[in-house]
């Protein structure tokens, strides 16, 4: 069966779930987030890989997280991550 990510309303819930969780101190388990969208990226991603180096975020694979600097972009990661 296709990605559960592929419909329309689906990609919706996807784009939530990854902010929401994105926002979180604690940040993103980027393993959870594609076994359960199922998911296939990059890893690693470059965009993440730059805000790792740039101190926007905190990389311990396959844990991602912003720092305070790094919220003020939360939605524009969001956009280029996902579809």
């Amino acid at each position: 069966p296709p990605p559960l990510w592929t419909s329309g309303q689906a990609v919706c819930q996807v784009q939530d779930w990854f902010l929401l969780q994105l926002r979180r101190v604690g940040g993103v388990d980027l393993e959870a987030w594609r076994q359960h969208f199922k998911m296939e990226h990059p890893h690693p991603h470059p965009l993440l890989e730059w805000l790792h180096k740039d101190g926007k975020a905190i990389w311990h694979p396959s844990h991602f997280r912003l720092t305070p600097s790094g919220f003020l972009l939360t939605d524009s990661i969001t956009m280029q991550l996902l579809p």
